[in-house]
């Protein structure tokens, strides 16, 4: 027998959960604005929990959209297989939404369009802030990264899950990782002490607003994606076939490829990583 929570309460806590964030999923659930969550003092991986729960046997379907969120998240994962470190001065967080990518063509677009609905209410909180984003899945400001994005499909390919980590009081320190960029803490950015569920509310509903956008107004999305994109019109390197190769950044396509120009040929990249050859803010 699976000791996973069952869905028979629209909210499901476990351990000694914060009570903001509990508060803030109520509210939510009481809106409509989700379906059903799940909220844990702590656990290994929120995307983890998520998938598991659409592959147990024998369990209803969630009620979506659900939010999964743990106030500890001690082995959270980046893209590539990358660790996502966190703390309690972060906030970590899934959601699980259906989506049949038979009738979703939008699929590549999902990344794209939560990166945009969290840079919208960072500016919204924080102004005059400005949010840039690069291309896939993350989230800076003032020449840090801010937030990370991994997202995630069932077996089936009829739900997806959207991990979402975002440094609210402090950044990590990544100065002895490989390759890794500089962080940043809304605290910091705000130049003021904000405890880390006071955005919890507004940033899932910013992401399921900018993802429902998708359906009919897709365009939009990219264009503002693209008005945000750190990479745009600079040289980068990026992932070709598991080699790196060089070239420039000119744009986004509206299917969420990036355009990069290598020896006058045009490619597009539908997936894998790209860096600024020189970080720009």
């Amino acid at each position: 027998m699976s000791d996973f929570p069952s869905d028979q309460d629209r909210l499901t806590t476990l351990g000694d959960v914060d009570s903001s964030a509990t508060r803030s999923i109520e509210a939510m659930l009481h809106d409509g604005t989700l379906g059903s969550a799940w909220h844990a003092e702590q656990t290994s991986s929120t995307n983890s929990i998520a998938l598991q729960a659409i592959r147990e046997p024998g369990l209803a379907p969630p009620i979506t959209p659900r939010l999964f969120l743990a106030d500890l998240q001690t082995a959270g994962r980046g893209r590539h297989g990358r660790t996502w470190q966190s703390d309690c001065s972060s906030m970590t967080l899934s959601i699980l939404l259906p989506w049949e990518p038979g009738t979703n063509p939008q699929s590549r677009l999902i990344p794209l369009a939560v990166g945009v609905g969290i840079a919208r209410v960072i500016e919204f909180e924080l102004a005059p802030v400005k949010v840039s984003l690069k291309w896939p899945n993350d989230v800076r400001c003032a020449g840090g990264k801010l937030a990370g994005v991994l997202l995630e499909a069932s077996a089936s390919l009829d739900f997806v899950v959207i991990g979402v980590g975002l440094n609210i009081e402090t950044a990590p320190d990544l100065s002895l990782q490989s390759g890794a960029q500089p962080t940043t803490s809304v605290a910091k950015i705000a130049g003021r002490r904000i405890s880390r569920y006071d955005l919890l509310q507004p940033i899932v509903a910013g992401i399921l607003d900018t993802i429902g956008m998708l359906a009919d107004d897709s365009v939009t999305v990219v264009d503002e994606f693209r008005s945000r994109c750190v990479l745009s019109g600079k040289s980068i390197s990026f992932d070709d076939g598991g080699q790196r190769s060089i070239g420039q950044c000119v744009g986004i396509d509206s299917d969420g490829s990036l355009l990069v120009e290598v020896n006058g040929e045009l490619r597009r990249i539908q997936s894998g990583e790209a860096r600024l050859l020189r970080i720009q803010n």
